[in-house]
């Protein structure tokens, strides 16, 4: 996986969410299941238009640190295209691109 440097260490201020983006609605349905259970404040959303034109979910987390968020997710096996941070007013900007493994 290659890392997007931001400006904010921990990859999320205070206050603002981050949506991930996966390569099918399998692995965005995976990740609600596998990971709300566990105390993550997640909620499957459609993919914003400011991400992506195609159809399909991500997921909005809040409250969770970049590098958390990315440990999660591997822990689980769960694959995703992208972590993004959205502030109103802003174009998103991509965090972290995802490795999809086909699992």
């Amino acid at each position: 996986m290659s890392f997007t440097s931001t400006s904010n260490p921990a990859g999320n201020p205070s206050g603002r969410g981050l949506v991930v983006t996966f390569p099918s609605v399998h692995q965005a349905l995976k990740s609600e299941a596998l990971l709300k259970p566990c105390g993550i404040d997640l909620h499957l959303v459609p993919v914003p238009r400011r991400i992506s034109s195609s159809c399909g979910l991500a997921a909005e987390v809040k409250g969770m640190a970049l590098g958390e968020l990315q440990a999660s997710l591997d822990e689980n096996r769960i694959d995703f295209e992208g972590i993004y941070m959205l502030a109103m007013g802003k174009r998103p900007e991509l965090l972290l691109e995802g490795q999809v493994s086909g699992r």
